[in-house]
């Protein structure tokens, strides 16, 4: 593919789907990591490739949208 593709909507499925078979904790920490990285990617226009410092992230791929997350959710960073 292009890796254009957002994967947020589909890491948050697992999310749904944690929940859903009885591990909420698990749920949170993933949904918390995803908030953290859209609230870090929201830029002034609402372009989640574009984030705080629009100089420093640009557009960003597949890859790294993903890394992104997992890296929140392994350093254990929280939204608020």
């Amino acid at each position: 593919g292009q890796s254009k593709a957002d994967p947020t909507a589909a890491i948050l499925s697992v999310s749904m789907l944690l929940e859903h078979l009885g591990h909420p904790e698990a749920a949170a920490q993933i949904a918390d990591a995803v908030e953290a990285d859209i609230t870090r990617g929201l830029g002034g226009d609402g372009d989640r490739g574009l984030g705080g410092d629009a100089a420093d992230l640009g557009p960003r791929s597949t890859e790294a949208v993903g890394e992104a997350i997992a890296s929140r959710l392994a350093q254990g960073v929280s939204a608020g």
